[in-house]
């Protein structure tokens, strides 16, 4: 990235824009932004966004919306730009545009998601605390290194909210958690065309454009005609046409100042709107531009409004896709400008093509189209709909052999995963198609825009048949074929000189080898085919092998005769491992020749020196094309890169998840998410789980001997104890002795007991490693669910897939609450055609079904227990996330006790109530689900490509933070602001990338001690991670537990408290807090809540963790005595010395048992037990002697009434029991106050 490059980013212009009839708006833009963005700015600023009909006009010249700013800027000091709004006749199009964007201001929003209540977003409701400037002075006074820190007195208000965030910790998710609150109040009631559309003739040479119907919260209904030059309100009403204007009704240019002059409510309700929104983060009420919202796997559906303009504005229009996307894919790149313009021209046509995709995808599947060959099989139909390609992704005979329609399956998230990958190359002269997956209900269809051409064909033809001498007409021949590889029709290898020449980058990328064939040369999988279009571009297709064969697993595993077979061949290796197999060998191979030429890698070259130029043969590394394909196709490389995967990718994906600091997944998505990252393909989990398996015996037999161990260390070390205690006596008797004579003895030091520590983990790595099978096996529980339910739903109609899943979870997690469920279906007589066998399903054969498809998909043989190991909620949720279900939201019971405890806790609450209060209604049902609870939400797979440039920026800038410059660091920092700016463009302000870049810039922030910052843009990181990736996601949980870090860090400990706080809340709800790493992550909260003041709550927390320790851990477990421990100093910080001391014996005498007395956290214990029995004594000698001199000074006071001590009475108290907490810390940590940080050494 040159310094030129990022000072283009760098530059700011301040846009001036002036608007007719009103005040000229000033905005602050970058050089490299277009025309286009200032439009999509004015769209949503509050002064100019009831425009929509304009051009932007500069020194009396349109601008175009592709410019960049760049061109209109004269010289590099040049700062102000002017430019004019020039408003420009209507069109229908047009108007259609400004009904669309009125709406959208009224707060009538016609939903873009697929789904229900996509986006939600709750953390902002945590009402976090704003920074203010007594932060920033007390983070600017921080010291550097460890300091005294006196804990604050904390008054009755402070530790009363403190105390209500602690209790609310490992509790219910508030009421309608996954159900969004409303932010903007609706302005009108509706808006839409009305029905005296379309203009007649006579009223559109006037120029009528449409007559409009708004209805106002004042009850009035508007009829308004549209014209090319404005709107006014006319005298039709709902049974009279008449579009002339009524008596006094202006006539305005936009509809918002006629609405606003007819509306006192409208324009009061948009600027209590305006005033709301304001007080929100943008990433919380901002709409996705390029990219698709969370659907929550549960949540209540909205009650829809009245609104015949829902329908009215879809964009129906046609749009070739293809055409588009290809032009923009020609577009230069010759400075940074136009490459950010690229990439987001781009990335908007791929996320318009994915968005109309889907759209039409789920009306192929609720029958709104009629297929091209409706006589063929409904697996077989195919759709050509607005320039795009149908299909159900069934094998139409491609991969007979290789598994049927389990292989074509495979094959097509292969091609979308291969296409991305290959965008990213960005070779010039090869075009790729897009493509998008829809999973629906268990039904798949595959999208793709087709090659310019293929359903063309040349004009038909007359021949005269040589045996009738009849003229006859023959269909013409399509315009495209295949050029390049192989083709179905002829069963031959085609090559072609230019697609060989054009497909050398690909190949490179790919990693293959080039073959000479007697025609020409073949440099991908033959399998990977090329046609020209008739816009003469040359297209790539069919790209699902475009990485090697997993060869080792397909021998082992793939046996079409045996009834355990895995289901197909088509197991591709996944690209990230053939980049890390790649690396590897290609490191190995450069080392190797640096150690032949006498080159040190690793020695620090001088300043201003090239590093050694080193070239290796990298034709070593290559692939064949047609590995594995046939006779005398062995290729080593694949081999041994199919053997790479369980080697090293697994063993390496295996041990990072050892330490106790490392965030497991928390569930299946995110474990299939990390090994996707790690080139490690999801039918390698039952591998996994047996790797894991194996791993725990021998953790659990190290964790054994080391327990075994424990008698011989306790005794070495009492050993030890005795010696070092004989000496100390030995010594006081020298002295006594000395002292009798009258002599001077100085004592000489004892040192401390000198022996090696013998550390123990504060969660047994066994225990670690479980949590990860756990996972695992719930994974593929879960995927093998979806196996179930998708083999069940192919041949249902749509409308009867709820009842299957209904009944498929009934016999699954219901079976508690009726151990008999019967299947609903409604209607089943007009369905005598349909195969009901799902109803015939039993608990025992659903069961028995997930423990096959296990077998067969993932080699694993599932536990007996695997149903008892994981919540009922944990696998709906699961499940609802992989088949694409959204559960309606309200309480599931899956046993009668929890039906019972319910409505007892309803009935006990209403009798507490005060008030008149309606105990909540909890029907009894006949089954734990019903089909009325479900609603589908597509599964989108998409081949929206990546934005290069940013990536760029963002690499560049970790390599230069990695830096021990200074100086560099912050330039690093800044190229990373700057990658934050560009993915902003490209993508827009919700987006994966954006959330990811913005975390990362929350850690940099934190290094370089910005410390508010680093705070700030995690919030924000927050907010967009719950949109993107759903609320109880995993990476929206990393991302809370960031958040909680750095606002403990800038001092916002309550802000930091309600972030663990709500996080506890979802661990709770969705996995029932049995993840093994939640003392862990918790435990250190009792430390904060010590130093600052909150040793009560800190109590409250410690009490919960030590319950759930407990179960986690078990009693007798080094993280549950650790936890006591902590309790019983913050019972000696309360002076609770009975309890503190009966839990110190309990837990000191733990300690010996698990951990010895080598431990320093046994030391300690017994150190502290010790201190404070001792405390405990000097306290009791006191309340005798106080209990004496009192009773002295009342026998002293009979004798004397004249003369009462209260004085010394008072004294005598003050000196012997009054000590203060200080004295009381100082006496237990021998004169040390700092007691939290010493704490904390010893748990480790």
């Amino acid at each position: 990235m040159t310094s030129e490059e990022v000072d283009q980013t760098n530059q700011v212009v301040t846009v001036t824009v002036n608007i007719p009839d009103g005040k000229p708006q000033k905005f602050e833009f970058f050089t490299v932004n277009t025309v286009g963005d200032i439009k999509q700015f004015l769209e949503v600023s509050q002064h100019t966004r009831q425009h929509t009909s304009y051009d932007l006009v500069f020194n009396g010249k349109v601008l175009d919306d592709f410019s960049t700013l760049s061109e209109f800027i004269s010289n590099a000091n040049q700062k102000t730009l002017s430019l004019s709004l020039k408003l420009i006749p209507y069109t229908e199009k047009a108007l259609e545009k400004h009904l669309i964007n009125l709406r959208f201001i009224a707060g009538i929003k016609s939903t873009k998601s697929f789904g229900i209540n996509a986006g939600v977003s709750k953390a902002f409701d945590l009402d976090l605390e704003p920074f203010t400037e007594d932060d920033k002075k007390s983070t600017e006074e921080e010291e550097e290194g460890e300091k005294k820190i006196d804990i604050p007195q904390r008054s009755a208000e402070e530790k009363a909210k403190v105390s209500e965030i602690v209790s609310s910790f490992f509790e219910k998710l508030p009421q309608g958690f996954y159900t969004p609150t409303s932010v903007i109040t609706p302005a009108l009631r509706s808006l839409y065309y009305g029905p005296y559309n379309p203009v007649p003739s006579n009223y559109k040479a006037k120029g009528h454009l449409a007559y409009i119907v708004a209805q106002t919260f004042e009850n009035e209904v508007v009829h308004i005609t549209a014209t090319t030059t404005g709107f006014y309100a006319n005298k039709s009403s709902n049974s009279k046409f008449d579009p002339s204007p009524r008596e006094n009704s202006p006539k305005t240019f936009t509809l918002f100042e006629l609405i606003s002059k007819l509306s006192k409510n409208f324009v009061s309700t948009i600027n209590a709107n305006i005033a709301k929104v304001s007080n929100y983060d943008r990433a919380v009420v901002a709409e996705a531009e390029c990219a698709f919202l969370a659907n929550p796997w549960i949540t209540k559906a909205p009650v829809p409004a009245p609104d015949f303009g829902r329908q009215q504005f879809e964009d129906s229009s046609f749009k070739d896709f293809n055409h588009e996307y290809q032009a923009f894919k020609d577009l230069s790149e010759s400075n940074l400008q136009d490459r950010i313009l690229k990439e987001k021209l781009l990335v908007k046509c791929a996320f318009d093509f994915t968005t109309e995709s889907t759209k039409t995808a789920l009306d192929i599947l609720n029958g709104a189209y009629t297929p091209m060959n409706p006589d063929e099989p409904v697996e077989t139909h195919i759709y050509l709909q607005n320039g795009i390609f149908y299909s159900f992704g069934a094998d139409v005979g491609t991969f007979a052999e290789k598994g049927g329609n389990y292989a074509s399956r495979a094959a097509s998230n292969q091609d979308v995963n291969a296409i991305k990958f290959i965008n990213s190359f960005n070779s010039r002269g090869i075009y790729t198609l897009m493509t998008t997956i829809v999973d629906y209900a268990g039904k798949r269809v595959v999208c793709q825009t087709p090659v310019p051409g293929l359903f063309t064909s040349s004009e038909a033809k007359e021949v005269t048949n040589d045996e009738t001498g009849e003229v006859e007409i023959t269909e013409g021949e399509t315009l495209t074929s295949i050029a390049y590889g192989f083709d179905d029709l002829s069963g031959e290898i085609k090559t072609d000189k230019e697609f060989t020449s054009a497909l050398e980058q690909i190949r490179k990328g790919l990693h293959f080898k080039k073959k000479e064939l007697k025609d020409g040369s073949l440099v991908t999988s033959p399998e990977i085919k090329g046609m020209r279009g008739t816009d003469k571009r040359k297209y790539i297709l069919d790209l699902y092998s475009s990485s090697p064969l997993d060869i080792e697993f397909v021998e082992k595993n793939f046996d079409p005769t045996s009834e355990l077979s895995y289901p197909h061949k088509q197991t591709v290796i996944r690209f990230e491992a053939v980049q890390d197999w790649w690396g590897t060998k290609a490191r190995a191979l450069i080392d190797e020749e640096a150690k032949k030429q006498g080159i040190d890698l690793n020695a620090k070259l001088p300043e201003g020196e090239e590093p050694p130029s080193i070239t290796v043969d990298q034709d070593q590394l290559l692939f064949s094309v047609d590995a594995f394909s046939g006779e005398n196709t062995e290729d080593s490389n694949v081999r041994d890169l199919s053997k790479y995967i369980t080697a090293t990718l697994i063993p390496k994906f295996l041990e990072q998840y050892e330490h106790v600091n490392t965030v497991s997944p928390i569930d299946g998505s995110a474990l299939s998410s990390q090994l996707h990252k790690s080139g490690i393909n999801v039918r390698y989990l039952g591998y996994i789980a047996q790797q894991l398996e194996k791993q725990i015996k021998e953790q659990v037999k190290i964790e054994e001997d080391n327990l075994a161990k424990v008698p011989e260390h306790n005794k070495e070390f009492q050993t030890k104890a005795k010696e070092r205690e004989d000496k100390v006596i030995a010594e006081l008797t020298a002295k006594n002795e000395a002292e009798k004579k009258g002599e001077k003895y100085e004592l000489e030091e004892v040192p401390e007991i000198d022996i090696e520590a013998v550390e123990v983990p504060s969660i047994d790595p066994s225990k670690l490693s479980q949590q990860l099978l756990d996972t695992a096996i719930l994974e593929m529980v879960a995927r093998a669910s979806k196996h179930i339910l998708r083999s069940y739903s192919s041949a249902l109609p749509l409308e009867l897939v709820a009842s299957l899943v209904s009944h498929f979870h009934n016999l699954l997690l219901g079976s508690g609450y009726n151990s008999s469920p019967k299947a609903v279906v409604e209607d089943a007589e007009f369905y005598p055609e349909v195969d009901f066998a799902f109803t015939k399903l039993t608990p025992d054969s659903v069961k028995a079904a997930i423990v096959k498809d296990v077998k067969i998909n993932y080699r694993y043989d599932l536990p007996e227990n695997w149903a008892d190991r994981f919540s009922s909620r944990q696998i709906q949720r699961e499940i609802a996330l992989k088949f694409g279900i959204q559960w309606n939201q309200r309480d599931y019971f899956f046993t009668k006790e929890e039906y019972e405890e319910a409505e007892k806790a309803a009935e006990a609450e209403k009798k507490a109530s005060k008030t008149k209060f309606k105990a909540p209604v909890i029907p009894l049902r006949d089954e734990v689900f019903e089909p009325k609870d479900i609603s589908f939400a597509p599964l989108i797979k998409d081949t929206i490509p990546r934005s290069g440039t940013a990536e760029q920026f963002s690499e560049a800038g970790r390599m230069s933070v990695l830096s021990e410059e200074e100086d560099k660091k912050q330039s690093g920092l800044e190229l990373i602001r700057e990658a934050a700016s560009i993915y902003e463009q490209v993508y827009g302000e919700l987006h994966p990338e954006v959330q990811k870049i913005y975390s990362s810039l929350s850690h940099l922030f934190q290094e370089q001690n910005e410390k508010e910052q680093a705070a700030l843009t995690a919030r924000k990181s927050l907010y967009i991670a719950e949109r993107v990736y759903g609320l109880d996601s995993h990476d929206t949980f990393v991302s809370y537990l960031n958040l909680a870090y750095l606002e403990l860090s800038a001092g916002k400990v309550n802000n930091a408290l309600k972030v663990y706080g709500r996080l506890s809340q979802i661990w709770a709800d969705v996995y029932g807090n049995k993840h093994v790493s939640i003392p862990t992550f918790y435990g250190h909260i009792v430390n904060v809540l010590q130093e600052q003041g909150y040793s009560q709550e800190a109590t409250t927390l410690t009490k919960k963790l030590i319950s759930l320790s407990n179960g986690l851990q078990g009693e007798k477990s080094f993280g549950t005595a650790n936890l006591n421990y902590r309790l019983a100093f913050l019972y000696a910080l309360q002076e609770k010395f009975n309890e503190c001391i009966a839990l110190l014996k309990e837990t000191h005498a733990t300690l010996r048992e698990i951990a010895s007395d080598k431990n320093p956290l046994t030391r300690e214990a017994d150190s502290l037990l010790k201190r404070i029995n001792a405390w405990k004594e000097v306290n009791e000698l006191n309340a005798r002697a106080t209990k004496a001199a009192e009773k002295a000074l009342r026998e002293q006071a009979a004798k004397d009434k004249h003369n009462k001590p209260k004085t010394k009475k008072t004294d005598k108290k003050q000196n012997m029991d009054d000590k203060s907490i200080d004295e009381v810390l100082n006496f237990i940590n021998n004169g040390s106050s700092s007691r939290g940080k010493k704490h904390g050494k010893a748990k480790k």
